[in-house]
């Protein structure tokens, strides 16, 4: 009985085993992974092959339904059903073992660092090390150098053109709203197409799987997301209670991801020439209203009057689907979404998005960069 008591009163070394391996995993991503040419390679033979086989075993809930579940919200809520019965768990066994608290909460929290340490490295290594290999902009060939306020009116001038065009060719309710069914929203007609692969090679020889809307969006508003790639499940997953005029465009941008482009930028550029190369109205509208308001949201910053000049010639609906979309957010906005936000920014920085949470703006770099490479002579 003397030797199970000292048993009980001491750490097993098993545990210390189990945190160790997680944490060198860590420390070797660190290491190892300020090297791109190394990335690259972890990232086209281990991390993309793992993240698609995942998101294949994850489409197969998608066959035949309109709104498939979500195996990250799953994941989430078991998740969450975990932390809670971890908690309970340790409460009893601190009530139960009164002479040994202290050595039985070290094993607790010992145990709960292993979790969470596993998590990380597996995080890491599957979708982080995107964020340190070759950029989409490198790949594509796409010369970035700055932006003059000369090209953001030519990119807003033409972004403008096919929003006009196209507004007009979306369902809208009576009032002039946007209307469009939310599982035409999801159609992916036309998306990541041929003429998109053609003009974008490197984006070829991926798979994109089912986009998944969201059964807890409105915890997605709350916290500031309109959708969330997740990569343990290869799952593009949408805020379905977001203004429906950005939907498309998010399933393209969220798509973006599982074709290997994980900058956020570079995902918001990605997600606009998906939906202007789709030949859809409704994406070609969702994708060119977005790619407007970020080059228009550099004008205004770069030159009042040509913003003055460009928007008095927008359609009225374009500015109520703006002004929809900028109410539906105020009015979601908290401490918790403020607080949301901060982590986030400081997240996309760790993993050397210098611009943090700015960067879902910075696409405006690639549209000029896109423009140049399209002008005649170019």
């Amino acid at each position: 009985m003397e030797k199970r008591s000292q048993r009980d009163r001491r750490i097993p070394a098993a545990a210390w085993v189990c945190l160790a391996i997680p944490l060198v995993c860590i420390a070797l991503f660190y290491i190892l992974c300020r090297s791109e040419a190394f990335c690259d390679a972890v990232c086209v033979r281990f991390a993309y092959p793992v993240r698609s086989a995942l998101g294949w075993f994850a489409n197969l809930l998608s066959r035949g339904t309109y709104m498939p579940p979500s195996l990250t919200e799953i994941v989430y809520t078991l998740f969450g059903l975990a932390v809670i019965v971890f908690i309970v768990s340790t409460v009893a066994a601190l009530i139960k073992r009164r002479g040994r608290r202290l050595v039985t909460l070290l094993r607790q929290l010992i145990a709960a660092a292993t979790a969470a340490a596993a998590v990380w490295a597996l995080f890491c290594w599957l979708w982080n090390v995107e964020y340190r290999s070759t950029s989409f902009a490198e790949r594509s060939g796409l010369e970035v150098t700055g932006v003059s306020a000369e090209q953001l009116r030519e990119a807003a001038l033409y972004l403008a053109g096919i929003a006009n065009d196209t507004c007009g060719q979306v369902e809208r309710d009576e009032d002039g709203h946007f209307a469009v069914p939310l599982a035409d929203c999801f159609s992916r007609n036309g998306l990541y197409s041929r003429h998109l692969l053609e003009e974008f090679p490197c984006l070829d020889g991926m798979k994109n799987y089912t986009p998944k809307a969201m059964i807890y969006s409105r915890i997605m508003s709350r916290l500031g997301y309109t959708g969330i790639y997740f990569p343990f499940t290869g799952e593009s997953n949408i805020n379905v209670e977001s203004p429906a005029c950005y939907i498309p465009f998010t399933v393209a941008h969220e798509m973006a991801h599982q074709r290997r482009v994980s900058s956020e930028a570079e995902a918001n550029f990605v997600g606009i020439m998906a939906c202007l190369y789709s030949g859809d109205p409704v994406y070609v509208y969702s994708g060119s209203l977005m790619g407007l308001s970020s080059v228009m949201n550099a004008l205004y910053k770069a030159d009042r009057d040509a913003w003055s000049a460009m928007y008095a010639t927008l359609d009225e609906r374009i500015r109520l689907d703006w002004q929809d979309n900028n109410e539906f957010w105020a009015a979601m906005e908290t401490q918790t979404t403020k607080a949301a936000s901060v982590v986030y920014d400081t997240y996309l920085r760790a993993n050397g998005q210098e611009l943090g949470i700015r960067s879902y703006g910075a696409c405006v770099d690639l549209i000029a960069a896109w423009m140049n490479a399209h002008r005649p002579g170019a």
